[in-house]
């Protein structure tokens, strides 16, 4: 089972984030949000490359989790610039039917782009049909992380 975990940490720079277990940033952190991966890809990957975005994303060490049951893949954007990062989201929010679009398409999967739209502003209950819905789940939990506190 592949899953995505979103993190709020206090770590400001690269040193101090892999100076921390993947155990570590959960406790520390101001709240987390993991997702279950059941398509192809990673969804803040499929997001940037149909968008053409370069949002400064730092990508950690990997490591194993606490039990060694997986490995940890991490991609860090640190506080200093996730204001920017999330700015550069927020007009293609803006025009949901497009940005779902650019996200199946991207996705190379025959997905509903009213359905991926739909993800962008509200959660299903219903596991998610493809990668771009996937992408648009991750863009509407990163918008509204990136306005929580972190210290």
């Amino acid at each position: 089972m592949r899953t995505l975990t979103m993190i709020i940490i206090s770590a400001g720079d690269p040193d101090k984030l892999d100076a921390m277990s993947f155990e570590d940033r959960r406790g520390w952190g101001g709240g987390w949000k993991r997702f279950q991966l059941l398509h192809d890809g990673k969804p803040d990957t499929v997001v940037r490359k149909a968008l053409d975005l370069d949002q400064g994303v730092y990508a950690a060490h990997r490591q194993f989790d606490g039990d060694e049951r997986c490995i940890v893949e991490t991609s860090a954007i640190f506080h200093a610039g996730l204001a920017d990062a999330a700015a550069m989201l927020r007009p293609h929010v803006a025009a949901p039917e497009a940005f779902a679009e650019a996200l199946v398409e991207e996705a190379g999967e025959d997905e509903d782009a009213g359905r991926v739209a739909r993800a962008l502003v509200e959660a299903s209950s219903e596991p998610a049909a493809g990668g771009a819905e996937e992408a648009a789940a991750w863009v509407r939990v990163f918008l509204v992380s990136s306005l929580t506190p972190c210290d």
